[in-house]
């Protein structure tokens, strides 16, 4: 099958194993195996065909399109296989002295988090800039804080229009139809709100992962693993918000040549929170 510059080609094939409730709620993390290797992410209402389920992973097919140039070329047309890439190191097997580090850890539950149960089937982001990532959104999020500060002096001044309602008119009828009124703008305002938390959380999501040197998927006890990590200075960041519910864990650490960190949320370097204000 030929090639015409400009037109889509469809990629049909299998993306083997997904887990497909990574608790992010935003996406649908692909792996090659089951805690494999990173493939890619998905919408959460991207359409998959589900082949096989078993270990509560599943492995599924997915259909879309790529440009022209991003993906390999159609048969007869194929360019020369690329030299496999080097095998990870195995879980638990340090790094040799002199090569690359690795990071792992577990995502326990901190003090005061609801629910306090582990951060399992988690998107967890590896960044090699926080600096970079910090000032972007701090750029990005001034604008969200602003709007947020104005939407609860509103929602002040509506609950106050709430509580004075029904002692605004002697009519007994008026005062409830006001009253009624004040609740249904207060009830609006409110969802409004939340509507623009979301919107300012998914902005910062985009951020993580534009950031994002490698990811990982928690396993359900919260366990992570990041190998092959060169020399440097990282923050490894995972969130989970379902509703109004937002958990975060942010975790700063130096890896040396060969060297193999193993982070405690408990007792490590904390990281900023990427959702500080947008609760």
């Amino acid at each position: 099958m030929g090639r015409q510059a400009g037109i889509g080609i469809v990629l049909l094939g299998t993306l083997a194993v997904t887990s497909l409730s990574s608790g992010g709620g935003g996406e649908l993390v692909l792996l090659d195996a089951p805690r494999g290797a990173w493939l890619a992410s998905l919408r959460s209402d991207a359409a998959v065909q589900v082949l096989e389920e078993r270990d509560g992973w599943r492995r599924v097919r997915v259909e879309g399109w790529v440009a022209v140039g991003a993906a390999p070329s159609p048969p007869g047309d194929a360019a020369p296989p690329a030299a496999p890439a080097p095998s990870a190191p195995m879980p638990g097997v340090p790094s040799a002295p002199g090569g690359s580090g690795a990071i792992s850890g577990l995502l326990v539950a901190l003090p005061g988090m609801v629910p306090p149960t582990p951060g399992g089937n988690l998107v967890v982001h590896l960044i090699r800039d926080p600096g970079s990532l910090d000032a972007e959104l701090k750029k990005e999020e001034e604008a969200c804080h602003t709007a947020l500060a104005a939407d609860d002096e509103s929602i002040a001044a509506l609950e106050d229009q709430v509580k004075k309602a029904l002692n605004s008119s002697t009519n007994f009828t008026e005062a409830t139809h006001r009253y009624d009124r004040a609740k249904s703008d207060l009830a609006a305002a409110k969802k409004a709100r939340a509507a623009r938390v979301e919107s300012c959380r998914a902005d910062v999501d985009t951020r993580l992962a534009a950031h994002a040197a490698a990811r990982a998927l928690s396993d359900p006890a919260g366990r992570f693993d990041f190998h092959e990590v060169a020399a440097g200075h990282y923050r490894v960041v995972a969130t989970e918000h379902v509703a109004a519910v937002v958990r975060v864990w942010s975790l700063e650490c130096d890896v040396a040549a060969g060297e193999s960190v193993v982070l405690d949320p408990r007792t490590a370097q904390k990281g900023s929170d990427p959702y500080a204000g947008l609760r």
